[in-house]
């Protein structure tokens, strides 16, 4: 097999791409229970290692294996650095690999028969690290410093945009949004369940906030949808609960379903909906994350202010631009401790690849290849 390139690997074609984890105004959330599949014959791979030491690395070299097999993948961001892999999901195989560190940090419960540990403790220089002692220490301290600080900022502009989605909600005409909802279900989905397997909701984000601002996946609509609708809702409160229907109704009809939340309320404000048996997929598009046509192709539109009572909305307007103007000054600030965070990282990051035995490196993520997708690899 020829070696991988990222050209290769992040080409023009999109690929599925979603984050398991998110900086919340809760602190980091962690959803990466979400890769647990206890089928016979299913794998999960642990990666261990420190920083820049290679486990995204690795995570590419599968994804290459698995693109030239032309095998689906569904490839999971990293959510301070979306270049960046946390974890990848073989479907196909049963197979999963991740990041297992802090913050996402995941042990094993089946160790052997289920989880595999792979570390990177062979592939550095222990001496080279030690005379950067001092230094690895303060850079560690100084990114907590900064996560704690962001996640204050978070925390703010999550109880802020919280209260203007319910000052907004008190305006809304629920009844009119039901009829719609049911109408869309009567139109987009199928009477019968499409599939006799089994389904599985899965839990996802497609958006995090980083240093560098608020993170969409986008291309994912264009790799798991044919039809995308675009909910524009700068409030979130229409697009939530049109959104909420519409996973109900699903999931009363046995359909499988990508469920992404929002990190601002990661537990109860569902963004994004994808409906992937049925190439449909739902996504919110807001002052946070503006969707458009460049991103996903053709859309059809859907303007949350026709669900709203025009004159109660209007007399809300005033304190609603008030909300949206202090929750926008709390993410920016967020996002620079974010900045200053991923510079800290990144140091660190020097760090460690400049102490890394390429040669051990290589040969560790190419035994992993091997075991994954067989002697051929």
């Amino acid at each position: 097999m020829k070696p991988w390139s990222n050209e290769e690997v992040f080409g023009q074609t999109p690929q599925i791409k979603f984050f398991l984890g998110a900086a919340t105004p809760g602190g980091f959330v962690s959803r990466f229970d979400e890769l647990t599949d206890l089928r016979p014959g299913s794998r999960l791979y642990l990666l261990k290692g420190g920083p820049g030491c290679g486990k995204s690395t690795m995570l590419r070299k599968l994804n290459f294996c698995a693109l030239q097999r032309e095998e689906p993948v569904e490839l999971i961001c990293c959510s301070a650095d979306p270049s960046s892999l946390d974890a990848i999901i073989l479907p196909q195989r049963r197979v999963s690999a991740a990041d297992a560190t802090a913050p996402h940090l995941l042990e094993p419960k089946y160790p052997g028969c289920y989880e595999t540990l792979v570390t990177t403790d062979s592939c550095w220089d222990q001496t080279a690290l030690s005379s950067h002692r001092e230094e690895i220490i303060h850079l560690t301290e100084e990114k907590a410093r900064c996560t704690e600080h962001a996640g204050r900022f978070l925390s703010a502009a999550g109880f802020i945009r919280k209260d203007s989605s319910r000052f907004a909600a008190e305006a809304m005409d629920v009844p009119k949004l039901t009829r719609f909802a049911q109408r869309l279900c009567q139109r987009e989905f199928p009477r019968e369940k499409p599939s006799a397997e089994p389904q599985k909701e899965k839990i996802r984000f497609l958006s995090a906030i980083t240093g560098e601002g608020v993170c969409l996946l986008a291309e994912t609509a264009r790799a798991l949808a044919k039809s995308i609708y675009i909910i524009e809702d700068d409030y979130g409160c229409v697009s939530q609960t049109l959104l909420e229907l519409l996973r109900k109704e699903a999931l009363s009809r046995g359909l499988a379903l990508y469920s992404c939340y929002c990190p601002l309320s990661p537990f109860h404000r569902l963004e994004h909906l994808f409906l992937p048996e049925l190439s449909l997929a739902f996504l919110t598009s807001n002052r946070f994350h503006p969707v458009t046509g460049q991103q996903v192709g053709e859309y059809r539109r859907i303007n949350s202010s026709r669900f709203y009572h025009e004159e109660q909305l209007r007399e809300k307007k005033k304190r609603l631009r008030h909300y949206q103007a202090a929750a926008d000054q709390m993410l920016t600030e967020a996002m620079l401790r974010m900045q200053e965070g991923a510079k800290a990282h990144r140091e660190l990051e020097a760090i460690y690849h400049s102490a890394i035995l390429a040669d051990e490196l290589d040969r560790l993520g190419w035994m992993l290849t091997k075991r994954v997708f067989g002697s051929g690899a």
